[in-house]
């Protein structure tokens, strides 16, 4: 007989355990008749929200809607951009760039990415764990700071007024299903052909032809060239005519995000330390995923000086814990009273978090700003983060990330390169740790 199951004496004992204590009644009957969050959130740590900012960036732009989609890293790092556009070029706060010009060859490159890793995989068995997570989610959403920097670096942007958002980028559950079904049609044959020593680069570019067809039904057709034209808030009319997407990025937008690296913080591996993971990307000639692994204590620093030189900061972290992000928009680690309600509170190290599934990066948004703490100066008490959900929640959109909670959950920023100290500067030519490809940092930020 197997050991280790439960018993009638266990719960019989458990059962009576849980009567004898009238919180435990109390705590069922609250929570079995109102949500969740009302029950064992924290009202001392909703009151003490305060949207006071001691450093906030302007212009304060209105706040922008990934909808159903997992689009949250081009909005964020769009979001940084179109903030310097308003302000070179005077513009009104609703100005927005295309999130779904990037979408589409983001998505493009994804397909193209993944029938590679299939071809350079075709002596797996494809009962293997690689070849089972490479057909898992190759297309996802979302990405990685050195993916977008693939993406901008080889097409540009556009104005979302030029290439704007349609049906299937605002909801993209149906098109991704169905790419996803042809793509792995597509490497079940690769596959075969390979194992029959067929040379198969003919065959992937035909591939490659339909699934630029199906994503231009569902997205349209991006422009190869365009007339920028626009009111500034004086009315005066602005027009920039004949532009290719990267004449448009090159000449107009402030922004260069070859200037920047990804610096995280996961405290499993050496601090110092560059860190890639296996088979992770989007453009397939592209620079590889980077990241220079440091201290949350340098997280806050560069983050703090990139704010204090009046930049934004594109960071990834996990939002969905401890946070009210669709309510009050509070990240703080001192959100939900499990204790009161529930009688225990889980306690895990950041390191074991990520060992044991229980966090990684899912969303990526941009710091606009922070408060002083008395108490320490170098750290910021709290930060004022902009969202890309709409304006229904939090500050009409912008949200609030308390310190320990920046501590625990941001895993890392985009600052430039020139304000990294010397020894972090020449950190990042060291040779990086290779992450297999389903380590949690090969996570990439896609939170609706």
């Amino acid at each position: 007989m197997k050991q280790g199951g439960l018993s009638k004496s266990f719960l019989d004992a458990s059962a009576k355990a849980f009567v004898a204590d009238p919180k435990n009644k109390l705590a069922c009957n609250a929570l079995t008749q109102s949500d969740w969050e009302k029950v064992v959130g924290s009202n001392a740590e909703i009151q003490s929200i305060n949207p006071s900012f001691s450093k906030k960036l302007l212009p304060d732009m209105k706040s922008t809607s990934q909808r159903q989609s997992g689009r949250c890293w081009l909005f964020a790092v769009l979001n940084v951009m179109r903030r310097e556009m308003v302000t070179k070029y005077n513009l009104d706060d609703t100005f927005e760039l295309s999130q779904t010009y990037l979408f589409f060859y983001d998505k493009l490159e994804k397909c193209n990415y993944f029938l590679e890793n299939i071809i350079a995989t075709a002596d797996e068995k494809v009962e293997d764990r690689l070849i089972s997570h490479l057909v898992t989610d190759p297309i996802s959403d979302g990405g990685q700071w050195d993916m977008i920097v693939n993406v901008v670096q080889k097409y540009g942007v556009v104005p979302k007024s030029v290439f704007p958002d349609v049906e299937p980028a605002k909801f993209t559950r149906r098109m991704n299903n169905f790419l996803l079904f042809q793509l792995r049609d597509f490497a079940k044959e690769l596959r075969g052909l390979l194992h029959k020593g067929t040379d198969v680069r003919a065959r992937k570019e035909e591939m490659m032809k339909t699934v630029y067809r199906v994503i231009v039904i569902h997205l349209g057709e991006p422009p190869a060239t365009f007339d920028w034209k626009v009111h500034d808030k004086d009315k005066k009319f602005l027009s920039f005519p004949n532009l290719t997407p990267q004449q448009f990025y090159e000449n107009h937008v402030p922004s260069n995000v070859s200037d920047l690296v990804c610096i995280v913080n996961d405290p499993r591996n050496p601090y110092g330390s560059t860190m890639t993971v296996q088979m992770l990307g989007n453009v397939q000639e592209g620079r590889d995923i980077l990241y220079l692994n440091l201290s949350i204590e340098d997280l806050i620093k560069y983050a703090k000086k990139t704010i204090d030189n009046d930049n934004p900061v594109w960071f990834g972290c996990d939002v969905g814990a401890e946070s009210n992000m669709k309510g009050h928009g509070l990240m703080s680690t001192e959100l939900w009273d499990y204790e009161s309600v529930f009688s225990t509170t889980p306690q895990m190290s950041k390191a074991d978090r990520l060992r044991y599934g229980q966090s990684l990066m899912t969303h990526a948004m941009v710091l606009t700003g922070y408060d002083e703490d008395s108490d320490s100066p170098d750290e910021p008490s709290k930060w004022r983060v902009e969202n890309s959900w709409g304006d229904d929640h939090g500050d009409k959109g912008y949200a609030l990330l308390k310190k320990n909670w920046f501590r625990e959950y941001v895993y890392e920023v985009a600052v430039h390169k020139d304000i990294l100290s010397d020894e972090h500067k020449a950190a990042l030519s060291k040779e990086p740790i290779q992450l297999p490809p389903w380590d949690p940092m090969g996570a990439l930020a896609s939170k609706l």
